[in-house]
């Protein structure tokens, strides 16, 4: 049986969520079903759909609940295109096909919701996520369900179904070429940080972790920052104002992550908040040791002393000792490389179909045909 999907995406920028969307249309596209993505005009994801011919419609995004937005979502489900089942990728996308539904929209949504944060002690957040116009909300990681569980009447909505990404093919991926200023420090290692430059990411950590390196230590590390986002300026002021600019390097967005973590040495991840980590994925498949501290979800992904090292949030000395003990014993590192490769093998973006595949058919009560 062949669906007819819509994807609403609300993001204008281009962060893991949106990413997340593309892992989960390709293989859906392999498996033969419709897909059209309803998003933000001028994101990236509208970019992106131009770029690769993906079908698509646009709203002008106004910001809070846009009345408008959600009148052209139900003329698309029900006049234009005819939609078996509603993707809601992001909190704003829920606002907008709760909003439609109350004005008459019955497709069944289903709802991802990637952050491990509370539902908002409000009556319409609360009323949008016990709609009966929400079949499912899909977890990425049990600690989300565990959160969400806190306000959701219906609790076996809830289901979880971890990320997954397409397998990088380590022998197929370019190394990635750093900038002459870069190349030419000769640095011992590359410590790569690869996440939106936002304040729950800590990229003041990050920097802290640094600066006891090769001021204190005097260790010839060079450090990598990919990624945009809100606080990127005021991590540049800080690179600055603490001496590090020969040391730590903002390389902004990067469309090819897998080829930064090949030419890399360690992925250092300095996050607070995270509910399931994309950059930890690529790593692992690409035999890249992982530091992570230790935010909720983190132990759905690694074991500290078997697929990485772990240390508490904000703990720099911890931060430095592991670094430390991963550059210089090459056993440990190799050994945490390959248990993470071994474990990392159950995160594919197929898999991840396969379980939401089977859960719109579930909602649908329908059978998929062999594709």
């Amino acid at each position: 049986m062949q669906l007819t999907i819509l994807y609403v995406c609300c993001a204008r920028s281009w962060r893991g969520g949106e990413q997340q969307l593309i892992n989960l249309f390709w293989p859906m596209q392999k498996r033969g079903h419709r897909q059209i993505i309803y998003c933000a005009a001028g994101s990236v994801v509208e970019s992106y759909c131009v770029a690769n011919d993906i079908s698509h419609y646009t709203f002008k995004k106004v910001g809070g609940v846009d009345l408008f937005a959600a009148v052209k979502l139900k003329k698309i489900c029900t006049q234009k295109e005819k939609i078996d089942i509603l993707y809601l990728n992001d909190s704003d996308a829920h606002s907008m096909g709760y909003l439609a539904s109350m004005l008459g929209l019955t497709t069944p949504a289903i709802v991802s919701r990637k952050k491990v944060l509370p539902i908002r002690n409000s009556f319409f957040s609360i009323k949008k996520y016990n709609s009966n116009f929400i079949k499912y909300i899909i977890c990425v990681s049990a600690t989300v369900k565990e959160i969400l569980s806190e306000r959701i009447k219906d609790t076996s909505k809830l289901l979880v179904v971890h990320e997954g990404i397409q397998p990088p093919v380590e022998n197929a991926i370019a190394k990635f070429v750093f900038p002459e200023e870069i190349r030419k420090k000769n640095f011992d290692h590359i410590i790569s940080y690869t996440a939106a430059i936002s304040e729950e990411k800590d990229h003041l950590t990050f920097l802290r972790t640094a600066y006891m390196l090769v001021t204190e230590l005097k260790q010839n590390i060079g450090f990598i920052i990919a990624g945009d986002g809100s606080m990127k300026e005021t991590i540049a002021i800080k690179v600055h104002e603490m001496g590090l600019d020969n040391h730590v390097f903002i390389l902004g967005f990067i469309d090819n992550i897998p080829s930064l973590l090949k030419s890399s040495d360690l992925l250092l991840f300095t996050s607070r908040s995270e509910a399931f980590s994309i950059s930890i994925l690529e790593a692992f498949y690409l035999h890249l040791p992982v530091i992570s501290t230790t935010w909720r979800g983190v132990y759905e992904m690694i074991v500290h002393e078997k697929t990485g090292l772990l240390s508490p949030i904000g703990d720099v000395a911890s931060l430095v000792n592991n670094v430390q003990r991963m550059l210089e014993d090459s056993t440990l590192s190799k050994k945490l490389a390959q248990h993470a490769y071994e474990f990392v093998q159950q995160y594919n973006y197929d898999a991840m179909a396969n379980k939401i595949e089977a859960i719109f058919f579930k909602v649908l009560k329908a059978k998929p045909n062999s594709i």
